[in-house]
């Protein structure tokens, strides 16, 4: 369980068993952190690997980390054993780097989540409209779409109900990645109608309080999912479209 029983937080609690819990930690952070920013500095040269763990983590990724949790990061073990006292002593008034970086972290690429979810939020809308005018309203990158969101809706559930990961437990990503969307990315474009056609409206309402929502959520998700929740929501409208048509036009007759 990588927060509360990882190699790091081994060693804290082996500390305190061999000198019988009377080690005084004296470090005093500047901050209070989340799990998540405890962890976000390590990822800020790794967009890709940032991106994966907001997906994979849920709600107890968000809450706030108590006295000694953050021994769960290596470096922070470090600093709270270098500043721990023992009967007023210090426990280890020195340090010795063993392996020194060698080089300086950096971003490789540009192309992040951020601009590749908003390239493809473009391209779809594009498409989508193109399509539109010849009458077509599911097109390929609808099932892209549908497809890469269902399969990470499964990663979700699996690692919520299928494994003992307490972090990856209550998940919001669930809101809009759903596995349901592999059921409408193989399916005939024909054959988008009844329980579809309402789970659509479903699906679509709830993508919109996603957004609406976004920054009060009790989770904070990935700023570059926002391009595929605006690019799902088209997709939703634009496939529920003629039956919205239909059904005005039928009331402009009645």
């Amino acid at each position: 369980d990588f927060f509360y029983d990882n190699c790091s937080t081994r060693i804290r609690d082996i500390i305190a068993k061999a000198l019988d819990n009377k080690v005084e930690y004296t470090y005093l952070y500047k901050q209070e952190h989340t799990f998540r920013q405890a962890i976000q500095s390590y990822l800020d040269y790794q967009p890709w690997s940032d991106f994966g763990i907001d997906l994979a983590l849920g709600m107890p990724c968000d809450y706030k980390v108590e006295a000694q949790q953050l021994m769960f990061l290596p470096d922070s073990l470090m600093n709270e054993v270098q500043f721990a006292k023992l009967r007023q002593q210090p426990l280890a008034p020195y340090t010795q780097e063993l392996l020194p970086a060698d080089y300086e972290l950096s971003k490789t690429s540009p192309m992040t989540p951020l601009v590749v979810f908003f390239i493809f939020l473009i391209l779809h809308i594009v498409l989508g409209f193109l399509f539109l005018r010849k009458g077509k309203f599911f097109q390929i990158t609808d099932r892209i779409l549908f497809g890469v969101t269902g399969l990470i809706g499964v990663m979700v559930v699996f690692l919520w109900f299928f494994t003992d990961h307490t972090a990856t437990a209550w998940n919001l990503n669930i809101l809009w990645a759903n596995p349901i969307n592999l059921v409408l990315a193989f399916s005939a474009s024909s054959k988008l109608n009844g329980w579809k056609k309402k789970y659509l409206l479903f699906y679509c309402l709830l993508l919109i309080a996603t957004l609406l929502f976004w920054f009060v959520l009790p989770q904070r998700l990935h700023l570059s999912v926002i391009s595929l929740v605006v690019a799902l929501i088209f997709t939703c409208i634009k496939i529920l479209r003629p039956q919205f048509l239909s059904k005005s036009e039928k009331l402009r007759t009645a």
